[in-house]
């Protein structure tokens, strides 16, 4: 066992190894007709900090037994599995110890793919783990014309094999680099896509509840500034006639009326005068009356007009004027 971790933890500082973090070495999903959850992968990694010293995990090209691994310079192996997590639904490992020669291989993309060999339900320890990583295998390239390493692989699989119900060998079409899964991607895209669908239809519901607010806010708003005017007519400040032409007026400058309004003297005499006209007209009706009669009947009204409201210029008062006189 001692020459086994000496080997393990060796260094190799006379030869020439690397370190290559963060390969994703499998992930969650349905392979081979077995499930394996964001849970399982915690598993695994649960095991391999608890016993990965026993079991030791190791990097090999491809899965046949009598392969040699790579003893080209007194390298034992292509590389030791030192560190394991989840990150999301993948499992993510760090290959250290790896050779040169592996290590240009990879980086050329002559393996492609990868394939994790995991334990079920193995017993390590008088401890059983439901899943435990056993070994990551490269795939997609010939094994380097090497010889010499038939002794180390069977004293690293053969001989210390770990009590299981089962070792499935699970390959992924996954390349060394970040890779897409399409299917995946698709599948979220989808998922995106009746979201946007289903944030549309709030929308479209919220714009339809705000303009029945608006609305509503608006017939408030105009009802409150008519209760305004209706209350300046009841203190003799605006006449009835005033009030017809101030309703419209209020739509677009409120302000400018409710000023004029508030600094308008209360008219006593307002309605006796309204009813002299009347009776006037009852007299001699305005459309009866000749142009000049009908212009100098105006002219007096708009003065009799704005001297009842300072407020009011003769146009204004020519207008009005006009209005009553057609009554």
């Amino acid at each position: 066992m001692d020459a086994e971790l000496k080997i393990y933890n060796t260094e190799f500082k006379a030869k020439e190894v690397y370190e290559i973090p963060n390969v994703e070495i499998f992930r969650s999903g349905n392979w081979k007709g077995d499930d394996y959850t964001d849970s399982d992968l915690d598993e695994m990694v649960n095991s391999f900090n608890e016993v990965g010293g026993v079991i030791k995990p190791y990097l090999k090209l491809g899965h046949d037994k009598g392969q040699a691994l790579i003893q080209k310079d007194g390298m034992p192996a292509a590389g030791w599995i030192t560190g394991l997590k989840r990150e999301g639904s993948k499992l993510l490992a760090t290959f250290s110890n790896v050779p040169k020669v592996i290590k240009e291989l990879i980086e050329k993309k002559a393996y492609g793919r990868i394939s994790s060999e995991i334990y079920w339900n193995a017993n390590i320890e008088n401890k059983k783990y439901p899943k435990a990583l056993k070994a990551v295998a490269l795939l997609g390239a010939d094994t380097p014309a090497v010889k010499g390493l038939d002794d180390f692989i069977n004293l690293y699989s053969e001989n210390n094999e770990i009590e299981s119900e089962d070792v499935k060998i699970i390959e992924e079409d996954n390349e060394m680099s970040d890779t897409i899964d399409i299917k995946k991607f698709t599948d979220e895209i989808a998922v995106l896509e009746g979201e946007k669908v289903e944030f549309n239809k709030t929308i479209s519901g919220l714009e339809v509840q705000v303009k029945e607010l608006t609305e509503k806010i608006e017939t408030a708003d105009l009802n409150e500034k008519k209760a305004f005017l209706a209350e300046a007519v009841k203190d003799n400040k605006i006449s009835p006639v005033q009030e017809k032409a101030y309703t419209e007026l209020i739509k677009s400058d409120f302000d400018s009326v409710k000023t004029i309004i508030e600094n308008t003297k209360p008219i006593e005499a307002l309605n006796d005068l309204e009813s002299e006209h009347t009776e006037e007209v009852k007299e001699k009706k305005f459309s009866e009356m000749s142009f000049d009669e009908q212009v100098e009947k105006q002219d007096s009204l708009a003065h009799e007009l704005i001297k009842a409201n300072k407020e009011l210029n003769y146009s204004e008062a020519m207008e009005l004027a006009l209005e009553q006189l057609e009554v």
